[in-house]
């Protein structure tokens, strides 16, 4: 299992390399004057091959959380706690799989910037959380969202370090938030307005 496990990640890792790679060389360094090429190859982008290898990443990730649920529903000396908790885990991968597949953040923050503009112009109806929304500067997925994934991602890290037995295993977990907390820090920059001050790009 662990010589599998090890060939399984060099390979991905592999991949991951190369899209990178691919990116820069075909995107940004304009390797080739084919946009559709460019676009590809394109990581910013939600149809190019990295995010159908992601999305493929998190369905494999949802499978095993799956199977080490039904391990534990099977296994006698298993916690109520161990088998909520890896069932919740399976959920949240399946959910991040489709929300990764559909632009499912992107596209209901998007309802809701403009539930927000037509309350502010008063064609629609005003209430406390699209008041609150104003004073949050950057995408409107992140205020509907944000909360629901820094809850899980506290779940995650106080589940996990129950369940992990290895030095290894919980620097991997914090390491993983850690780039997870990076990706969401930097989407905000992304999405705040230019003169912002803490628009850092």
């Amino acid at each position: 299992a662990s010589r599998l496990a090890l060939v399984i990640c060099t390979i991905a890792i592999g991949c991951e390399i190369f899209l990178v790679w691919a990116d820069y060389y075909f995107n940004y360094s304009r390797g080739t004057s084919f946009g559709p090429l460019r676009r590809f190859f394109n990581i910013a982008r939600e149809d190019g091959a990295a995010s159908w290898f992601a999305v493929t990443q998190t369905v494999l990730i949802a499978l095993t959380l799956c199977a080490l649920h039904l391990g534990s529903r099977a296994r006698p000396g298993a916690t109520r706690l161990q088998r909520w908790g890896w069932l919740v885990l399976t959920l949240f991968f399946a959910y991040m799989a489709f929300d990764d597949g559909t632009q499912f953040h992107e596209r209901i923050g998007s309802v809701w910037g403009r539930i927000r503009a037509q309350a502010a112009t008063g064609e629609g109806p005003a209430g406390w959380a699209t008041g609150l929304v104003a004073l949050f500067p950057s995408y409107d997925w992140q205020f509907l969202f944000l909360p629901l994934f820094g809850a899980i991602g506290l779940f995650m890290l106080v589940f996990l370090r129950r369940e992990l037995d290895t030095r290894g295993a919980r620097t991997a977990l914090l390491a993983s938030i850690g780039l997870l907390a990076c990706a969401i820090a930097l989407d905000f920059v992304e999405g705040l307005p230019r003169t912002h001050p803490w628009n850092v790009i």
